[in-house]
Formats: C-alpha cells, structure tokens, sequence
C-alpha cells in the first residue's frame, strides 16, 4: 500500500505546477525555474518515469483496475482544466492570472538570455526545422502580437509553450493509462512488462566549447560532409543534424560548467549570417591546429 501512495503522491506532484512572475527582472518562471532555463525533454523524461514505476506498481498488486481508475482520476482533473480554460489558445494567457504568484525585490538576473526578442524579430520564417522549438513559436507568435509591441507579451509567450509542452506530456501519460486500461478490460493480462517505455540514452558527450563554437565546429562537419544523414528532403536533413547535436551532446558555458545543448538552431543562424565569418574562420583554424599538432605527434 505504501508503494501505490507514494506513486499517487508523486502523480499529484507532477500535475502540480507553479507559475511566477519576476517582477524586478520582468521574467517568468515555471516551477522556480526561469523560462530560458526550463528543459523540455525533462517532461518527457519523468513521464517515462512515471510509466515505468507505474508498471512496478501494477506487477505488486492484485487490482490494477483500480489504481489505472485513480490515476486517470487525477490526471483528468488537470486536463479539465486545461480544456476548460482554453489553455492551448494564447488569446487566453490571461486566465492564467490567478495562477501566477507575483514576486519582487529578487537578485537581478545576469544569465544570458537563450531566445532574445532581437534574434526572434530578425527572423523571418518558421521552417521544418524549428516548427516545434520555442524559437518557432515566438517567431510564430509575431503576428498575434503584432512584432511583439508589447514586450512583455514576448515573455508571456516563452510561459505559454513551457505549458504547452508540459500538458503535452501530461496527455501522453494519459494516452498510456488509457491503452493499459482497455487492454486490461479485454484481455486480462498479468505481463505488464512488455508495457514498459524505453527510456532515452542517459549518456552525453560534452564537447569543451561553448555553444557557438560547437555550432561552427558541426557546421564544418555537416557542410563538409564528413557527418552526415542519408535523407532526400534538405529540410528533413537539417532538422536531422539539429536533433542529433540536441539530443547526444553537452557543451561548456559562460560559466565554465558543462550544459545541455538545446535549441542549437539559434546558434546555426547566427554563424550564417556575414558578420559572423570571423568567428567562423577562428573556428577552423582552432580545428585545423589541433589536426596539425596531432599529425606533427605522429611523425
């Protein structure tokens, strides 16, 4: 019994979220996190984890019926809401009012910015690429807000598809429960094993440069074709090579501390753009003395 509570509890924790506004830096937050710093695959992640401790759960216990039922129950409520409030609708942020603590006289935020309102307003299309990052859905999001006259509509933006993809995750737990559901109603079945989600590799490699450096250095490696993805849509390649960097990689901050690659697009715009060319030749000569030191170690 106390394993099934301490699974619900940890069900409830989940959908128990806590949205913050930073008055004195103009920032939200999602969960004391700022949004800049909220990692999205991390929803996906603890779904997993929940998937997975629920068939744990359901191996243990003589009525699996019921505990789906209850944590249907709970998750329904959340949803309700959602749906009930047109949360997916930006036109109804302000719904979310009444959820939002107000907080002020916090220590000023020095951490850059990841997506500043400057880059989002030079671009100028939503491609398959980005269509599903939140740089995509502030370039989207320039037309509902008229180029983001207002420039706190641009945060609220940023708020909007943190909950977005954190509901996202939340439909996707129930979508499972629902399937162990009806399976179990139909077939009886006492194998919960074959049930359990794979969970994504855990293991990254961390590349000892910053974030537009590691953008310059795949950059040379795609462009050359020395990496590559045997695709035939240019656009589905790209967003092909993005993923990979995203998903496999870690990369050294302003700080000197090892970080999750995300949203690398940005950093791909940025060198294409002329004024960058310096940088991007300072890239391959650091790439083409490292290869020269090691060709000369051989010799």
């Amino acid at each position: 019994m106390i394993k099934i509570n301490e699974f619900l509890d940890e069900v409830k924790s989940y959908c128990d979220f806590y949205l913050e506004y930073d008055q004195t830096n103009h920032l939200y937050k999602f969960n004391k996190q700022f949004a800049d710093e909220v990692d999205f695959e991390s929803f996906n992640t603890k779904i997993i984890e929940l998937k997975n401790k629920l068939i744990d759960v359901l191996i243990d216990i003589d009525k699996p019926k019921v505990l789906l039922k209850d944590v249907i129950i709970e998750l329904v409520k959340i949803t309700e809401w959602y749906e009930l409030n047109k949360i997916s609708d930006f036109k109804s942020f302000d719904g979310l009012n009444r959820l939002i603590v107000t907080s002020t006289n916090n220590p000023i935020y020095n951490e850059s910015i990841e997506y500043s309102l400057a880059a989002t307003l030079e671009s100028t299309e939503i491609s398959e690429k980005n269509s599903d990052s939140i740089f995509g859905y502030l370039i989207y999001h320039k037309i509902t807000t008229n180029n983001y006259c207002d420039h706190g509509d641009f945060e609220k933006v940023k708020l909007h598809f943190i909950l977005l993809k954190y509901y996202q995750s939340i439909y996707s737990f129930v979508g499972f429960l629902l399937m162990l559901e009806g399976i179990i109603n139909k077939y009886d079945i006492k194998d919960y094993d074959q049930f359990r989600p794979t969970p994504p590799p855990k293991l990254r490699c961390t590349i000892t440069l910053s974030k537009i450096e590691s953008a310059n250095l795949f950059n040379v490696l795609y462009r050359q074709g020395i990496f590559t993805f045997d695709l035939k849509s240019d656009a589905k390649r790209e967003k092909a090579e993005l993923d990979f960097i995203n998903e496999n990689f870690n990369y050294i901050n302003q700080h000197g501390k090892v970080a999750k690659m995300t949203n690398i697009i940005k950093e791909f715009g940025v060198i294409n753009k002329f004024a960058y060319k310096e940088s991007q030749k300072k890239a391959l000569d650091s790439l083409i003395d490292r290869l020269t030191l090691m060709r000369q170690n051989l010799d």
